[in-house]
């Protein structure tokens, strides 16, 4: 399961978990999976990650926030995260800093693995260094 914060204003706006196109994750998790998902459409990308057991949710289910940084979030109203439900899988993986600060408090009882933010905004770390740590998934998949 990969935890991301919440969806940023483009991904919102199209209904698609990581919907903005400079968004490393989709091309990540091609390389990692070694599916073409960057030329499906979304249903045929979230298919094809579920077939190899990878679900897609957020550590937040509503928020407000101007903008689409994770600094911007104000009032965050937290998705349930019980261990009955994810007592199944083997990691949750958290796409950046917020998403691991918040989710380590809701994931107690499955492996968590804090992932760089796959984000545009996070232009300090290169695709490669992003690449490399989200590869520690090969192992789960």
């Amino acid at each position: 399961m990969v935890l991301g914060t919440f969806p940023s204003e483009k991904s919102l706006e199209l209904e698609q978990y990581y919907g903005n196109p400079r968004n490393h994750f989709w091309r990540i998790i091609s390389e990692i999976t070694g599916f073409e998902l960057v030329r499906l459409t979304y249903r045929e990308r979230t298919e094809a990650l579920l077939k190899v057991g990878i679900g897609l949710w957020d550590v937040i289910s509503s928020c407000e926030r101007a903008g689409s940084l994770d600094s911007a979030i104000v009032k965050p109203i937290f998705n349930v995260i019980d261990a009955g439900r994810f007592a199944s899988l083997a990691l949750v993986c958290f796409n950046g800093k917020k998403a691991a600060s918040w989710g380590r408090k809701l994931v107690t009882s499955v492996r968590t693995l804090h992932l760089p933010s796959t984000s545009p905004a996070n232009a300090r770390i290169s695709y490669r260094q992003k690449l490399d740590e989200w590869s520690q998934i090969k192992a789960y998949i």
